[in-house]
C-alpha cells in the first residue's frame, strides 16, 4: 500500500514538471505601457520589444547563420 502511494506521488511529481510551464522571455512585457519603442525594456540578446498599440510586444531577432566550411 505504501509503495503504491509512493509510486503515485512520484508519477504526479514527474508529470507536473511537464504540465507547469514558465514563460521566461517576456512574461509580463505585454503589460508595460509605452508611447515609443524606447519605453520598452531591452534586456535580451535574441529578442527585442517594440511599442504596438501602446503596449510593449516582444519580437525575435533573426539569428545569423554561419557559413559551412
Amino acid at each position: 500500500m505504501a509503495n503504491d502511494l509512493k509510486f503515485i506521488y512520484v508519477i504526479i511529481s514527474f508529470l507536473s514538471m511537464f504540465l507547469v510551464t514558465k514563460e521566461v522571455d517576456g512574461a509580463f512585457a505585454g503589460w508595460i505601457k509605452c508611447k515609443v519603442d524606447e519605453d520598452c525594456p531591452n534586456v535580451f540578446t535574441y529578442s527585442y520589444y517594440k511599442c504596438v498599440n501602446e503596449l510593449c510586444e516582444i519580437f525575435l531577432r533573426e539569428i545569423p547563420k554561419k557559413p559551412y566550411m
